[in-house]
C-alpha cells in the first residue's frame, strides 16, 4: 500500500470521524435552540418549524454517516479513531455567542439558517479530498468500496445543503423579514448597541463587524498560503486570493462609513477552527502542511466568506441602507464567488498531481 495516499487518507478519514461524531451532539442542541418559540406569528413559526424538521434530519442523517465511515476504516483494516476538527469548536462557540447577545426571537431563525448552512459548507470542504484521495487508494491497490461510501455521504451533505437553500427563498423568511422591526431615526445608536441584537439594524452590524474580521484574517492566511505552496500555480491563485481580499477590506470599510460607523470587528471563532485545523496539521505532518489540505482549508474559508455576503445583502436590502453600501457588497460577493470557482476548478487531484 502507498503510504502517502494511505496516511492522507487515513488522516482525512479521522477528521471526518470526528466531525460526523460531534455534530450529532451538535444538531441536537441546534434543533432545541430554533424550537424556542415565543412568537405568536404563524408564518414565523412555520419558519422555525421547517428549520428544525431540516436540522433533525441531518442529525439522524449524520448516524448513518458515521455507520458508513467506520465500515470504510474496516475495509482499510484500521480501526476507527478521530482527530480533532478545530472548526466545529468555533462553530458551536459563535453560535453561543449569539445566543448570549440576541434579545429579539424573531431574528433567531435568520442567524441559525445562515449557520447552518455554513456548517454544511465546513463538511462539504471536508469531504471533498477525502473523497479523491479515496479513488487513488482503490486504483493503486483495489481496495473497493470506500469510494462508494465517501460518496454518499458527500451527496448528502450537498443534498442537505441545497435543502437549506430552498428554505433560505421561501416566504416564511420574508414574514421574519417584514415582522423584524426597521427605524432609521435610530440608526444612529447603533454604536452604543452594546453588542446587544435586537432589530435588523443590530444584526446587520453585528455580521458586518464578524465579516470585517474574517476578511481581515483571510487576506493574512492567504499570504501565507502563496508562501508555503510547492505547487506554483496554486501559490499563483492563492496570491490573487490574497490581492482582491484587500480590495475586499476596504469596501467593507467603505461600507461602515456609508452607515454611519467607524469600522471594527468581532471575532469569528470558526474560520479561528479552520486556522487551528492547519496549525495541527503542520505539527504533525513531517513534510509541513499540506497543498491538498491547504486547498480544504481556502475553499471552506472562501464558502463561509460567502456565505456572510448573501446574508448581509439580503439584511442590507430589507433595511434599504443606501445603494452606494448594497453596490459595495455586491462587487465583493461577486468577486468571492468568481474566486471561489477558479480554486475548486483546479481540483483536488491536479493539486496532488
Amino acid at each position: 500500500m502507498t503510504d502517502t495516499t494511505h496516511d492522507a487518507f487515513t488522516t482525512g478519514l479521522q477528521r471526518l470521524y470526528y466531525l460526523e461524531q460531534e455534530l450529532v451532539a451538535a444538531l441536537d442542541v441546534l434543533a432545541t435552540d430554533v424550537s424556542i418559540d415565543t412568537l405568536d406569528d404563524l408564518g414565523e413559526t412555520n419558519c422555525r418549524k421547517e428549520l428544525q424538521h431540516r436540522v433533525e434530519a441531518h442529525r439522524d442523517e449524520t448516524r448513518s454517516h458515521i455507520d458508513r465511515l467506520e465500515a470504510v476504516f474496516d475495509t482499510i483494516d484500521e480501526q476507527p479513531s478521530v482527530r480533532h476538527a478545530p472548526s466545529l469548536d468555533g462553530w458551536i462557540a459563535d453560535k453561543e455567542q449569539f445566543n448570549n447577545v440576541i434579545l429579539n426571537d424573531k431574528l433567531r431563525p435568520l442567524y441559525f439558517l445562515d449557520a447552518s448552512k455554513k456548517l454544511e459548507e465546513i463538511e462539504r470542504s471536508a469531504y471533498e479530498p477525502v473523497l479523491m484521495l479515496a479513488e487513488r487508494l482503490e486504483n493503486e491497490n483495489k481496495v473497493e468500496g470506500i469510494v462508494e461510501k465517501i460518496a454518499q455521504n458527500a451527496e448528502e451533505e450537498q443534498e442537505m445543503l441545497d435543502d437549506l437553500e430552498s428554505l433560505a427563498g421561501k416566504e416564511s423568511i420574508e414574514t421574519l423579514l417584514e415582522t423584524s422591526p426597521v427605524d432609521p431615526a435610530n440608526r444612529s445608536s447603533l454604536a452604543q448597541s452594546g453588542g446587544n441584537i435586537e432589530t435588523l439594524e443590530d444584526m446587520f452590524v453585528c455580521q458586518l463587524r464578524n465579516l470585517f474580521y474574517i476578511e481581515r484574517t483571510i487576506a493574512a492566511l492567504f499570504e501565507e498560503l502563496a508562501t508555503d505552496a510547492s505547487n506554483d500555480e496554486l501559490g499563483e491563485a492563492f496570491t490573487e486570493q490574497h490581492d482582491r481580499t484587500r480590495n475586499h477590506v476596504d469596501r467593507l470599510e467603505t461600507v461602515f462609513e456609508g452607515i454611519g460607523l467607524q469600522p471594527t470587528e468581532t471575532q469569528n471563532y470558526t474560520l479561528d477552527g479552520l486556522l487551528k485545523a492547519r496549525e495541527n496539521q503542520f505539527a504533525t505532518t513531517n513534510s509541513g502542511r499540506t497543498d491538498l489540505f491547504d486547498l480544504e482549508i481556502a475553499l471552506a474559508a472562501k464558502r463561509m466568506e460567502s456565505r456572510c455576503y448573501e446574508e448581509l445583502l439580503t439584511l442590507a436590502e430589507r433595511i434599504g441602507y443606501p445603494i452606494d453600501v448594497v453596490d459595495e457588497l455586491t462587487t465583493n460577493r461577486h468577486e468571492v464567488h468568481e474566486t471561489t470557482s477558479a480554486l475548486e476548478k483546479r481540483g483536488f487531484e491536479d493539486v496532488v498531481q
